[in-house]
């Protein structure tokens, strides 16, 4: 399903020349020959002049990156990492990286600054999968091509997350369970449009025989509630939301939706071992305006980078059970148009 994509975005530079005056002499010819042959050669040598100086000043001032979800949240514990893995860099200038919260489940007010702003680089979008699925539901007008993809930081898997003290340890044995007992269980979702119900819906479509009843909330801090208060036996997270339930031994997950296992969680299976073909993975990324001077694209990248390679970068990443993975702008973007290929697959299950 997935193809390669290119996006090739090219700027002309327009550089300005700046015109000297002669000065006065008594004789004319005196005046006329250095016209003549320094305009000449001062042209070329100021490009490369301002050409260079544009490179070893930026940036020149902070650089904001605009998250959609609230503090604390995944996406905004993303952009925090990367502010601090920058913060004293030689490679700042001495500026920041500053974090910006416009909180919109969908996106549209969060990223419509980046999409509409300058493209110099000082402004970046924390992209989430939101962006497809408020698409396809009629939610926001945004569309991945509103966007120049920057790179990709990690792909977060969702996690099948159950009480520590439940009867089953894996997925397979939870469907077991479910099966023994119809009608018993009560799964946790996010909303009823929401990523963990899209992958919900096709596990329903595909495995009739297993009868649970879903509850629906307002949204996955919501959803996690009603899981500790024991409202709803099992829940499809992100790690990052449970991770200090599980190591405070409350709750403990039995499945992953990704391709392998992930590092630093090696005992816990992915559902396709337990023989359901459910992958359910979001990259994490920045996304920028269009139309940037690739000079300065690639010296935003560049930072990107420095901040994924940091050690305090790499080190959250292993904890909060994400798949590292380094993705250039083209293979960000590429995930999320086959993200969204997965829910338009999942919504028509909804609907039948």
């Amino acid at each position: 399903m997935k193809k390669a994509m290119a996006l090739m975005i090219a700027l002309v530079m327009i550089l300005s020349c700046v015109g000297c005056g002669g000065s006065k002499t008594s004789t004319p010819a005196a005046t006329a020959a250095p016209a003549a042959t320094a305009a000449p050669a001062a042209q070329p040598e100021t490009k490369t002049e301002t050409e260079t100086s544009a490179a070893s000043n930026w940036p020149a001032e902070d650089i904001i990156i605009y998250v959609n979800s609230k503090p604390g949240s995944s996406g905004d514990s993303v952009a925090r990492q990367v502010s601090m893995a920058l913060e004293g860099s030689p490679s700042m200038n001495g500026h920041k990286v500053i974090v910006n919260n416009v909180i919109d489940p969908n996106g549209e007010a969060s990223w419509t600054p980046v999409k509409d702003g300058t493209p110099d680089g000082y402004s970046m979008a924390m992209m989430s999968t939101a962006i497809v699925s408020a698409e396809l539901l009629g939610n926001s007008p945004l569309t991945l091509d509103d966007f120049d993809w920057l790179c990709g930081f990690f792909v977060d898997p969702q996690w099948v997350t159950v009480p520590a003290d439940a009867p089953y340890n894996t997925f397979g044995e939870l469907m077991e369970y479910i099966k023994a007992h119809p009608g018993e269980i009560n799964w946790g979702t996010a909303s009823a449009v929401s990523s963990d119900s899209i992958a919900l819906a096709k596990l329903v479509v595909e495995n009739p025989e297993y009868q649970f009843n879903r509850i629906t909330y307002s949204g996955g801090g919501e959803m996690l509630t009603a899981l500790l208060g024991g409202f709803v036996d099992v829940t499809i997270c992100e790690y990052l939301d449970i991770a200090p339930n599980v190591d405070a031994g409350t709750l403990k997950t039995i499945g992953v939706m990704s391709e392998s296992r992930i590092a630093g969680h090696e005992d816990v299976p992915t559902l396709k071992e337990e023989g359901y073909d459910i992958v359910l993975e979001r990259a994490r990324g920045m996304a920028i305006t269009k139309g940037m001077d690739p000079a300065v694209k690639e010296q935003l990248t560049a930072l990107m980078r420095e901040a994924f390679e940091s050690e305090t970068f790499q080190n959250w990443m292993v904890v909060n059970g994400t798949d590292i993975r380094w993705m250039t702008g083209e293979e960000f973007r590429q995930s999320y148009a086959d993200h969204r290929d997965v829910l338009a697959d999942g919504l028509a299950a909804l609907n039948k």
